[in-house]
């Protein structure tokens, strides 16, 4: 776990093969915290924006265990930042299938619809989420962005504007809004 902190993944991982640690191998009391020390590589990874290394450890965790929720959610975001975005779609899907709601699934689908061109996809997973869930600012980028795509220029000026007053993810709502306004 302190390799995985500091950001040293390669030694991490080097110490799973050197106990003969895999996600192919069966849970066993005597091993849980090997295994846990090993779900936890594909979010270090993630972390520190090493990609492909996240989609290689992810996906391992997931050939194990199709349904474990953060690794399909490591390897969505890992799989949209490659540019693979359909694979990422894919991925966010079968994460909100284990989780019905989840903010985290719900955003990566609709980043993933968005970078599709799919706006009327991007608002219907919006639809999905859980009730009482506070919408996370990088969540009003992508309603923003949705309505934009579909020419609601006022609704998404208003998603901007909150994503904008949240404080975090501001660069991305400020372009936004002046694009729009640099276009009219």
């Amino acid at each position: 776990r302190i390799r995985i902190r500091q950001g040293r993944l390669g030694e991490a991982a080097e110490w799973a093969r050197e106990r003969g640690l895999s996600a192919d191998n069966e849970l066993s009391y005597l091993r849980e915290f090997e295994h846990i020390t090993l779900a936890r590589v594909p979010e270090a990874a993630l972390a520190g924006q090493h990609w492909r290394e996240a989609y290689r450890a992810a996906s391992a965790v997931v050939a194990s265990d199709p349904d474990d929720y953060r690794a399909l959610i490591v390897l969505s975001t890992a799989n949209y930042e490659i540019g693979n975005i359909h694979e990422s779609l894919g991925n966010a899907i079968r994460a909100s299938f284990v989780r019905r709601g989840a903010p985290p699934a719900i955003l990566q689908i609709m980043r993933c619809r968005n970078k599709l061109g799919d706006y009327y996809g991007a608002l219907a997973a919006f639809d999905k989420l859980a009730d009482g869930t506070v919408i996370a600012p990088e969540m009003r980028v992508e309603l923003g962005t949705a309505y934009l795509g579909l020419e609601h220029k006022t609704e998404a000026i208003s998603e901007f504007r909150s994503a904008l007053s949240s404080g975090s993810h501001r660069m991305a709502a400020l372009r936004a809004l002046i694009g729009i306004y640099a276009s009219d």
